[in-house]
């Protein structure tokens, strides 16, 4: 099917079927409410791909089915609208790609996206992406892009399986909700807050961050169960360069940070529950890259505290100075400089 000029205030809806199907365009797509592209095959061939300048709709259902109709399929979806895009209903079984260009522009999902490949999102410096229906799945790499200069603002993003992030810049909130791990195959820069969640009952939801590289404002990560109502288990590594600051943690294993390179050096803007070995490292030369934990309600299981020199093979300067609510376990403590520790109310020792 090609799409040669399509103009309605209202909905439309496009279904290709059988031996070739596939929808194209050869001209503009305006559609003022609903619109809906969908194929029919068996197979990975049955691809979307509506690129020209200039389309609008008013949300977007991209869907490549088997012949039948009745279960998801390949066929690779890719849509381009000037303005803001409105993704109400997206299923493919491979690659997905949505681009949201001038002004106005900026993605967000009014219901779910099912996505089984690599899926990749395009905004103009200064919008956002955000993907929050409760049942997305994304089963391949997430890729948010901006284009024409300047960064992303905000991404929201929700996934019920396992999140793999690629190289993200942006100005604004990072927020990441997984079903699975949280991964990273490139750079996180992240402008202000960047929460982690993983919501998966048992202990194999582990948010894992540990380029060189990521920058963050505000860090919070949680391993909660499937229902996000409790803290559960799920391992915690996250790498910084520069300045970390702790903005919420929640496990009931382990959790590990580390701040690397100029400005090293990390520190809380609230409160931080560790169930076992709780492990803080900076590492920079000279004596300024200190470890400062001191807020009410902290708990942890043991305790690592080392300041390091830039290759982390050396015990360098950096006073560490920690505060727990409970008993106080110390794993491992090394600094040439000072060190404090609080233990405090209940249980305290």
């Amino acid at each position: 099917m090609d799409l040669k000029l399509v103009d309605t205030t209202t909905t439309a809806s496009f279904v290709s079927a059988g031996a070739g199907a596939g929808i194209t365009q050869s001209g503009i797509l305006t559609v003022g409410t609903d619109a809906s592209f969908i194929t029919k095959l068996d197979g990975a061939t049955d691809s979307i791909t509506l690129n020209t300048a200039g389309n609008t709709f008013g949300t977007i259902t991209a869907r490549t089915l088997n012949t039948a109709g009745a279960v998801v399929d390949g066929g690779a979806i890719s849509i381009t609208e000037s303005g803001a895009m409105d993704l109400k209903l997206v299923d493919t079984t491979t690659t997905a790609s949505f681009v949201s260009a001038g002004a106005g522009a900026g993605i967000v999902d009014s219901g779910t996206l099912t996505i089984g490949g690599d899926a990749t999102f395009t905004v103009p410096g200064g919008s956002s992406i955000i993907l929050d229906s409760a049942a997305n799945n994304f089963g391949g790499t997430l890729t948010f892009t901006s284009s024409g200069g300047g960064n992303i603002n905000n991404v929201t993003v929700v996934d019920t399986t396992l999140v793999d992030l690629q190289v993200l810049t942006i100005d604004g909130v990072l927020s990441v909700t997984a079903g699975g791990n949280i991964t990273q195959s490139g750079i996180l820069t992240v402008g202000t807050d960047a929460s982690f969640i993983t919501k998966l009952d048992g202990a194999t939801d582990s948010i894992t961050l540990n380029t060189a590289g990521n920058t963050f404002g505000t860090i919070t990560a949680r391993t909660l169960n499937t229902a996000g109502a409790v803290v559960d288990g799920g391992a915690i590594s996250i790498t910084e360069s520069g300045a970390m600051d702790l903005k919420l943690v929640d496990t009931t294993t382990t959790a590990s940070f580390v701040s690397a390179g100029a400005g090293a050096g990390i520190t809380q803007s609230g409160i931080l529950t560790v169930g076992t070995d709780a492990s803080f490292i900076t590492k920079l030369d000279g004596a300024t890259d200190s470890i400062t934990l001191n807020t009410a309600g902290n708990t942890f299981g043991t305790i690592t505290a080392r300041t390091l020199n830039t290759a982390g093979a050396v015990v360098d300067g950096g006073a560490i100075s920690i505060t727990e609510s409970g008993a106080m376990d110390l794993k491992l403590v090394d600094t040439t400089t000072t060190a404090s520790f609080v233990s405090a109310g209940a249980g305290a020792g």
